[in-house]
């Protein structure tokens, strides 16, 4: 089983108990983070590169060169989502077993400015790009079915829910709660 990292329209709706009251989501204790020392962005950057390499067992500049494709793809996969604005469902890194993204669409109405973007924008040429159109619900009714199903499904679970999501990868929902 592959590890991946949801870049873009992560789905999860966290429980009516951890809104701030105003329709947010609640941040307390968020303002007692401690950041540690200040470091430089060259520091941070390797410090990254390190942590991925050991994380990942790859070279150092194999990890610089994934976390280089991932900070400079960020504008290329904004415009494929605003190419396909009626389809697009989020983007997925996969690091394991092997590296890429993964495009998901809901359907292939929208395909052909999809993989014409990406042919252009050079993803390709960096990282396996793949385009996964087998999904069926848009991102407004996992959205609708989550809220929808939210209340039965924290009074059904015995322990205490943390929120209900979605994983894209998966192509399923979730629950993640802690037993009592």
């Amino acid at each position: 089983m592959g590890v991946g990292i949801l870049l873009v329209n992560s789905i999860f709706i966290a429980p009516s108990w951890a809104e701030d009251g105003e329709g947010g989501v609640s941040t307390t204790g968020a303002d007692q983070f401690d950041a540690g020392p200040e470091i430089t962005p060259e520091e941070a950057v390797l410090a990254d590169a390190e942590h991925y390499a050991r994380d990942y067992g790859v070279s150092l500049q194999e990890a610089h060169d994934r976390l280089s494709f991932q900070r400079a793809s960020d504008a290329a996969l904004e415009e494929i989502a605003a190419a396909a604005p009626s389809t697009y469902l989020g983007v997925l890194t996969t690091h394991e077993p092997e590296f890429g993204v993964t495009v998901y669409l809901v359907g292939d109405r929208e395909l052909q400015p999809v993989e014409d973007l990406i042919a252009g924008s050079g993803l390709a040429d960096a990282a396996p790009v793949r385009i996964d159109t087998s999904r069926t619900l848009t991102e407004a009714q996992i959205e609708e079915l989550l809220m929808e199903h939210r209340p039965a499904i924290e009074s059904s679970v015995h322990g205490e829910v943390q929120g209900v999501g979605y994983d894209l990868a998966a192509d399923e929902f979730f629950v993640s709660a802690v037993a009592p």
